[in-house]
């Protein structure tokens, strides 16, 4: 997909804003998820299978639903999804993260191309956020690095429109709903948290990336 994306015979039109989300489309989230989970479920002292709580989720139950899904209680699956919301964005989670193959590169080819490139993505604690960028090495790819908190009740669709967004790359129906409300195209990929099943039913008529790679080779192919 990366040649086939770059073939220099590919007609393309210079000077797009792109937008792209973070966790599960540009860096993994299934190790950092999975790992805290398990390690919460052994301080409460309950079973708990991580392959099936990490399928439950990309099948698009949230963690109450997927720890429920096991047959914890729902006492215990409340006070077990607190505690991981209290820990998910703490920087000594974050080293589970990782930036996916070609992402960095796929990135700079497209600000070689000319595009600009703009993240927005769901974090609430964005100070950690930014720290966590950096240290991937992703801060100096984006024009703009806009981080959507449940404290600033901006969408994303709000950014998308304030830094004029012309499409989206995301990996959840939260990234296609507000994509939709902005009006702009978006791609989905499913290297985050929800599976094929699951775009296939939400898009039903849409072309379904597996990874960012086919997702930008998809967008160059369907240019006007």
């Amino acid at each position: 997909p990366v040649c086939k994306l770059f073939d220099a015979g590919t007609m393309m039109r210079i000077g797009m804003r792109i937008g792209f989300d973070l966790d599960g489309t540009l860096i993994s989230c299934q190790p950092k998820h999975s790992v805290l989970m398990s390690t919460i479920a052994k301080a409460f002292e309950v079973d708990f299978v991580a392959t099936a709580y990490w399928q439950d989720k990309r099948a698009g139950l949230n963690n109450k639903q997927a720890l429920i899904n096991q047959g914890i209680s729902d006492v215990t699956a409340t006070a077990m999804n607190s505690t991981w919301i209290s820990q998910i964005e703490t920087m000594a989670w974050a080293r589970f993260d990782a930036v996916f193959d070609h992402a960095r590169s796929l990135l700079e080819r497209l600000k070689h191309d000319g595009h600009t490139l703009h993240l927005v993505s769901a974090r609430n604690h964005i100070p950690n956020a930014r720290v966590q960028l950096n240290v991937l090495g992703l801060t100096d790819l984006f024009e703009s690095v806009d981080f959507v908190s449940l404290q600033s009740k901006k969408s994303k669709a709000f950014y998308f429109e304030k830094r004029a967004i012309e499409c989206y790359f995301g990996d959840t129906e939260a990234d296609f709903e507000a994509a939709k409300t902005a009006g702009i195209e978006f791609y989905p990929v499913l290297t985050g948290m929800r599976d094929r099943a699951f775009f296939s039913a939400l898009l039903p008529s849409s072309f379904i990336n597996t990874d960012l790679a086919q997702a930008i080779s998809f967008m160059y192919d369907n240019m006007p």
